[in-house]
């Protein structure tokens, strides 16, 4: 009989332990609530409270130069994967327009890029379908298959080794660049860099290349 008493008194304890948690749980929860709320309405008064031409900002940044407000980025075609990286529309800070416009050019397949130590390296645009509709929702760069067939992962080793985004991504929509290191004429080539891009927005009105930039108000 002692040993039940034990056991139904340290069941208790347990009970009450439970009840004790709980209750700080819910009075966080509630003051999580209470400050969320709060933020919610200073930014509404700021909001309210900023001049006219704030609320319409240029939006200009490296990524795009030209200002999102009236010059707005291209939407990626969609989901994208580089290494544990993922973007897709509504993601896409850290995105460069020229990086945007290259993505969406990929093209399913396997490809062979020339890393920074000159080697090639066998590199697959994998593309994934939504079976009902065929149409492409996910993009992934891959390494070549294994023995059982399946996608090996491309960013392993040393990432040193690896030419950046921008280069891979221009070999991949033109193909491999050759023993000079120059990447082949094709699509990429079309696809302003972003050096290129800064130039043309900071020539005058009147040159024909002039890209122009948003205004807020």
């Amino acid at each position: 009989m002692a040993k039940d008493s034990a056991v139904k008194e340290e069941l208790s304890l347990e009970e009450r332990q439970m009840r004790f948690q709980e209750a700080q749980l819910e009075f966080q929860r509630q003051q999580l609530e209470l400050q969320k709320a709060a933020q919610v309405t200073q930014k509404e008064l700021q909001r309210q409270g900023r001049k006219k031409r704030n609320d319409s900002a240029p939006l200009v940044s490296p990524m795009n130069p030209q200002g999102e407000k009236d010059h707005p980025m291209p939407l990626l075609k969609c989901e994208f994967w580089f290494g544990p990286f993922n973007y897709r529309d509504g993601l896409l800070a850290g995105l460069t327009w020229e990086e945007v416009e290259l993505i969406n050019l990929l093209k399913p397949g396997e490809y062979q890029i020339r890393m920074n130590d000159d080697a090639l390296q066998s590199c697959c645009v994998v593309a994934t379908m939504n079976h009902e509709t065929g149409e492409m929702y996910k993009l992934e760069l891959k390494g070549p298959r294994d023995d059982k067939g399946q996608h090996t992962s491309l960013f392993t080793g040393r990432s040193h080794r690896f030419p950046s985004m921008v280069s891979m991504l221009r070999q991949l929509v033109n193909g491999c660049a050759d023993e000079d290191r120059q990447i082949p004429q094709g699509p990429a080539n079309d696809v302003l860099s972003m050096k290129e891009r800064k130039r043309r927005v900071h020539l005058p009105n009147e040159d024909p290349l002039h890209l122009p930039i948003s205004i807020g108000e």
